[in-house]
Order: structure tokens, then C-alpha cells, then sequence
């Protein structure tokens, strides 16, 4: 279970190796590098020393020299489970902790100033979110090695004998809220240990920090929206470990996959840890997102939901996508093996809002779009599809904001000027093709027709 638990963190984006990416919208999945163990183990802060790691625009601030802790782990960066930005793990513990730190807001002094009133609402979330695997939980404070007090809570929840212990920790200061959340598999006492230990080392370290991006989203109920919600955080890891049982009605018309691509079954199959024996058609349902690449050479990179993992290619080979219609609630799809012509069987993904292809040269239309009213990202851009004649199919798709694609063979690329959302235009297309209309079309703010950036 340990081993799953921190792959979990390992995949909230990319681990650090000494270059910070642009981090991907929520719900994206990335490219990681080739190798997990070539990142760094490094001191994440020492009192008196600059961050050690880079400083970048993320979900959340943690600016150079605003603020730091004294821990040594390996760092992940997110977004993670409830869309916290720092994951952390660590050579002598079971713990995964999760950090946010944030400029302080005025709610904050609420939370702290009523705290009884704050637990008996953390406790009452508690059990609203967990419900009867909430096994115990308890609330107290700890004086900081800055001589502020820290709010905590312990908790365990338990699903089919399996036990899981948290730790929350929370320090309010003048200019910051600190977010400390540790899981633990085995250890309550290691657990808190390492929690509360890296909430005690938190410091200010004089820089200002701007406050970046959103606040939590209002998940189950959870009342703070400056704070992650904890107890969806532990559902995460425990749908991960133990995937609840589908419900009664799910149940009926559940059924055994019948695999129709032999490479795409070792994939998936690799994927969610099944080497044998039935999966059924809800094992699928929980998942958003689906990453295949296949063109690295001796590997395919591959990733299911939070999932991230690489296979070696020998004796794969994905023939077909039909396998992918059994995936209901896909959001993000991204397939680039070159051998494919044949996308239609993407035709039945209408809640597709992200699709990144990377497909054979002799793919010949897109008619498989026309169901995807939702799409908002459509990236095609590593490959030149001369075949294709008629892009037709964009009338309608209102919802685009960005477009990637090369399309050597079009002349009229005046459906694009169309779409009232779309932002982003980067197209190759016929060098005879009139770009006029998508030069006025104001809503446009990145524009680059056959490499030429326009705007």
C-alpha cells in the first residue's frame, strides 16, 4: 500500500530535478521526466537559507525568501488531491505530506478565534464526508517554534480492515496561512510526528508574497475556502488504495470489458494493477483522464488519472482505440502512437473539455468531433495531417479556446474567426490560405499561422 501512497504523490505532477515546469491545469496530465529516481533528495528549508528549490507562478505562493521550513524529503509539486500544491516524502517515514502556504486572509482569524465552534464544524464535515469509516478524531493545539500556537486535528479513518491516519496542521500568522497535511498508512505517532514537526519549523522569511490563484473548491460541504479540505483529501487516497464499491444501481448494469486491443488491455491493465482476471466496466468509472504516449522509443509513458508510469514497448501495440468507449467519464485525453488512423471510436467522448493527438500522417478527417460540443482544448500540433480536406466540423464547437493543429491542405481557415471563446490559434495550414478573418477576430489573443506569430 506504501508503494501505491507515494506513487500517488509522486504523480501530482512532475518531481523536481531542478527545473520548475509550467504547472498543467487541474486535471491535466503532463509529461514526467524519464526516471523518478534521478530527482533530488534535498533539505526543503533550512531556517536561515534561501528556498531550496525554484521559485515559480504555481496554484498557490510560496515565494523565495517569503516563507520556509526546516524538512528534508522529496518534493512533488501539484496539483495534488483537492488541488494542493505540495506534496512531500521522505526516506525514514510512511508519511505523505501535503503543504499550502498562503497570504493570509480575514477569515483565518475566525477559524482561530473561535476555535471550539471550529471543531465541532471540522468534526460535523468530518463525518459528513467520510461517514462511517471515520473511526476516531481528535482536536488540540501546540505551541510553534515561532512561539504561535498550532491548530491540529488527528483522524483515522478505516475501509475494509485497512486503516489510514491523519494529521492537520494549521498556523495562522499576520501575512500567511500554513496548510500541513500528513497520511500515514501505518503510524498515528509518525504521522504526527512529521506534521507537526514541519509546522512547527514554518517561518517567515521577510519577503512579501502576492497571493495566486483560487481559493479551495467547495468540495462535500467544506466550510473554509482559504483551507484544502482534508477529509477529501483522505476519500483521495483511499479511493486510490480501495475503490469503493459502485452503487446498487451502477451494479446493475455493470459488466465484465471484453478487450477488443491487446495492447491497449496491457496498458490499462498495467494501469490500474489488474494483470489478470475480470475488469469491469465501473473500475473505469472514477477516472478522468487517460495518458498514452508511445513514441519514446523502448517505452510507452502512460498515465490513469494521478497514476504516471512507463512501460517497455516491447511486444505492444496499440492497433485501435475502441477500448477507450468504455471510459464514461473521461475529461482529458491524450494519445500520440503514430501508428493510428482511425479515430472515430473517440466519436463516443462527449465530455471530452481536453484532447492532445499525436496520430498517423494519414488520418483523413475529423468528423469524430462533432460530438465534443464541451472541448475546449484541442492540441494536434506534433504532426502534419495533409489528408484531411474539410474542418467543417468547427461550426458549433462554441466552446474552443485553444487550437493547435497543422493542416497543410486547408485553404479557409475562416471557421476559427467564428468561435467566440477561442483565445489561443496556432495553425499550419495551405501557404494560399486567406487569414484575414482570423486576424480580425478580436477574441483571439495568441495567433501563429504557419509559424509566424501574428499576436
Amino acid at each position: 500500500m506504501l508503494a501505491k501512497l507515494t506513487a500517488v504523490t509522486m504523480g501530482m505532477v512532475l518531481s523536481l530535478n531542478g527545473v520548475e515546469p509550467a504547472l498543467p491545469p487541474e486535471g491535466r496530465l503532463p509529461e514526467r521526466t524519464r526516471k523518478q529516481e534521478s530527482c533530488e533528495w534535498v533539505p526543503v528549508m533550512k531556517e536561515d537559507q534561501k528556498i531550496a528549490r525554484p521559485m515559480g507562478s504555481s496554484y498557490d505562493i510560496m515565494q523565495e525568501d517569503a516563507y520556509g521550513f526546516n524538512v528534508s524529503g522529496q518534493w512533488t509539486t501539484g496539483p495534488g488531491p483537492d488541488g494542493i500544491p505540495w506534496g512531500i516524502w521522505f526516506a525514514k517515514s510512511d508519511a505523505v505530506l501535503l503543504v499550502d502556504v498562503r497570504p493570509a486572509v480575514t477569515e483565518g482569524f475566525l477559524f482561530v478565534e473561535e476555535w471550539e465552534d471550529t471543531q465541532i464544524e471540522l468534526e460535523r464535515t468530518a463525518r459528513e464526508n467520510l461517514g462511517s469509516e471515520l473511526d476516531s478524531i481528535r482536536f488540540y493545539t501546540r505551541e510553534s517554534g515561532g512561539g504561535d500556537l498550532i491548530y491540529a486535528m488527528d483522524y483515522s479513518c478505516i475501509r475494509e480492515g485497512q486503516r489510514w491516519y491523519v494529521t492537520a496542521c494549521y498556523r495562522f500568522g499576520d501575512s500567511y496561512i500554513g496548510e500541513f497535511i500528513g497520511v500515514n498508512p501505518y503510524s498515528a505517532t509518525d504521522c504526527r510526528e512529521v506534521t507537526v514537526g514541519a509546522a512547527s519549523s514554518f517561518r517567515e522569511l521577510g519577503k512579501s508574497a502576492k497571493r495566486e490563484g483560487t481559493d479551495s473548491p467547495d468540495k462535500n460541504g467544506w466550510p473554509y475556502p482559504f483551507l484544502h479540505n482534508p477529509f477529501a483529501i483522505t476519500t483521495y487516497y483511499m479511493d486510490e488504495e480501495i475503490p469503493p464499491a459502485p452503487s446498487g444501481e451502477r451494479r446493475a448494469d455493470d459488466y465484465e470489458i471484453k478487450w477488443k486491443d491487446e495492447g491497449m488491455e496491457t496498458i490499462l491493465r498495467a494501469l490500474l494493477g489488474k494483470k489478470s482476471g475480470p475488469v469491469m466496466s465501473s473500475d473505469l468509472d472514477r477516472y478522468e483522464s487517460l495518458y498514452i504516449v508511445g513514441w519514446l522509443g523502448d517505452f510507452y509513458r502512460v498515465g490513469l488519472g494521478d497514476h504516471m508510469m512507463e512501460i517497455p514497448a516491447e511486444g505492444i501495440a496499440i492497433r485501435s482505440l475502441e477500448d477507450v468507449k468504455e471510459f464514461r467519464n473521461l475529461t482529458s485525453l491524450t494519445v500520440q502512437v503514430r501508428d493510428l488512423s482511425d479515430l472515430s471510436p473517440l466519436a463516443s467522448l462527449e465530455g471530452l473539455t481536453y484532447l492532445n493527438l499525436l496520430v498517423s500522417p494519414k488520418l483523413s478527417t475529423l468528423d469524430w468531433l462533432q460530438g465534443m460540443t464541451g472541448l475546449e482544448e484541442l492540441m494536434m500540433w506534433g504532426e502534419s495531417y495533409p489528408e484531411i480536406k474539410d474542418i467543417r466540423v468547427f461550426e458549433g464547437m462554441e466552446s474552443l479556446t485553444s487550437v493547435m493543429i497543422i493542416l497543410p491542405s486547408i485553404t479557409d481557415i475562416s471557421v476559427f474567426a467564428g468561435l467566440p471563446k477561442l483565445e489561443t490559434l496556432w495553425i499550419n495550414c495551405n501557404k494560399n490560405a486567406d487569414i484575414t478573418p482570423v486576424k480580425e477576430a478580436d477574441q483571439i489573443k495568441s495567433l501563429m499561422v504557419n509559424t509566424e506569430e501574428i499576436r
